[in-house]
């Protein structure tokens, strides 16, 4: 009705009644797709998760809070923190500047400024060239700063040693070396364009860049929180990865079988837009799972004589293209990758649920702290001998409440029964002597 071509003379008659089929077509979208589709959606995500292997849905609401707070613990890890080094003044100080929120704020500032200097492309033509050589010199700044601030002084504030004995320093040490490999090539070409390829330089620091931006995940403990749920979430949800993976070499089957011979049109071509081969079709149907320009590769599918030829066989059909586009896209699009972003949803806020008062992310973040004290090295264990001096401080850590001050805020403070009981004070410090 909307893509049939309309004459001059037909033009004010089908604008007279265009506001009608304006209005269909906004409810439509509202009530069938905003409305219809989602209500559809989210039936089917309830209802997974109330089959649920481990039946959490006939768990009482005690139950229900005992999981996941099992749960949120099982999402904590130690922290990894060389100790201070307290036998050299200059390497403490070097010590506190590295481990403070700020040096990885400036960090992180940095690797994002890193990633700006590609909004221009890099390239040797005329227009393009000066701007190439300043971004270029930008980068080879930063890449510099970030040896300097990732490698040198994280290594002379920790020990070469201990150093090592973070995975996160381990690939910044990996990526500092690769940073010279970089600067080296860069100012080559900077010096003699000649010399080396700008495609290679650029490709080279694309990479680089990448990678400097994963390693943000390890500097936040959110960043953390979120790659451990997701990791824990891919291991929950194995037999349904596989489902989904079984569907979609189903439908790429069905495809090779329905549309390989289909000839070209708006949108199939024969490069790399068909269904003639399992690799070309996979990359195709993800395509599809996207929903970028879905309904143009129906209507390809779907193509008629006089179009194309019978005889030839490279003739679409419509019944089996309406079902194989319209079946996988709701079934792919909006079941199964529903059912998986609320699972890494529900795992995710299962950590960060604020309502639990027992155990919120603030009472997590001071005991990984105060662990963090008789655990140097992160490994999970502390000695049976400092577990009533670790008690002690997370006793320490209850008697301290939050009392209201100026401004309607709350200020924490400590009771008067924390300086007042002695005994705890002495046996505090007597077992603290002990352990020196």
């Amino acid at each position: 009705m909307f893509r049939e071509p309309v004459s001059g003379d037909d033009i004010s008659n089908q604008s007279a009644h265009g506001w009608y089929l304006a209005i269909y077509l906004h409810v439509y979208v509202f009530f069938g797709v905003n409305l219809g589709l989602q209500l559809f959606v989210g039936i089917v995500v309830n209802n997974f998760n109330a089959h649920k292997p481990d039946h959490s849905a006939l768990l009482t609401i005690s139950q229900k809070r005992w999981t996941d707070l099992i749960q949120r613990i099982s999402l904590t890890r130690p922290i990894k923190q060389p100790p201070e080094p307290r036998h050299s003044h200059f390497r403490l100080i070097l010590y506190k500047m590295v481990v403070s929120k700020y040096y990885r704020h400036v960090s992180t500032a940095s690797i994002l400024l890193n990633s700006l200097t590609f909004v221009i492309p890099w390239s040797e033509e005329a227009d393009l060239e000066t701007a190439t050589r300043v971004m270029m010199s930008l980068s080879i700044v930063i890449s510099v700063y970030f040896i300097l601030q990732e490698v040198c002084l994280k290594m002379l504030a920790f020990g070469p040693v201990k150093y090592f004995h973070s995975w996160r320093n381990t690939l910044d040490f990996l990526l500092g070396l690769f940073s010279v490999a970089y600067i080296i090539s860069a100012l080559l070409y900077l010096i003699k364009p000649e010399t080396i390829k700008i495609h290679s330089v650029t490709d080279f620091a694309v990479v680089l860049a990448v990678f400097k931006c994963f390693t943000i995940l390890g500097k936040y403990s959110i960043m953390q929180n979120l790659s451990i749920t997701v990791a824990q979430t891919i291991f929950k949800i194995v037999p349904l990865i596989g489902v989904f993976l079984a569907t979609i070499l189903s439908y790429a089957f069905a495809a090779i079988v329905l549309f390989s011979d289909v000839r070209t049109g708006e949108e199939f071509n024969f490069s790399i837009v068909n269904f003639n081969g399992i690799f070309v079709t996979l990359a195709l149907i993800v395509r599809v799972m996207t929903g970028e320009d879905w309904h143009h590769l129906l209507r390809d599918a779907m193509v008629q004589e006089p179009f194309c030829s019978e005889a030839d066989g490279n003739c679409g059909n419509q019944p089996a293209a309406l079902i194989w586009f319209i079946s996988y896209y709701v079934l792919v699009t909006f079941i199964f990758l529903n059912i998986i972003v609320a699972v890494v949803l529900e795992n995710f806020s299962i950590f960060y649920n604020e309502d639990d008062t027992e155990l919120n992310h603030a009472l997590v973040s001071d005991f990984k702290q105060k662990w963090h004290h008789f655990d140097k090295n992160a490994t999970g264990f502390i000695s049976a001998s400092k577990i009533k001096l670790f008690l002690r401080m997370l006793r320490l850590q209850r008697l301290y409440t939050y009392q209201p001050v100026e401004n309607g805020l709350k200020e924490r403070r400590p009771c008067n029964n924390v300086l007042s009981d002695a005994l705890l004070i002495r046996e505090m410090a007597e077992e603290l002597n002990k352990d020196q």
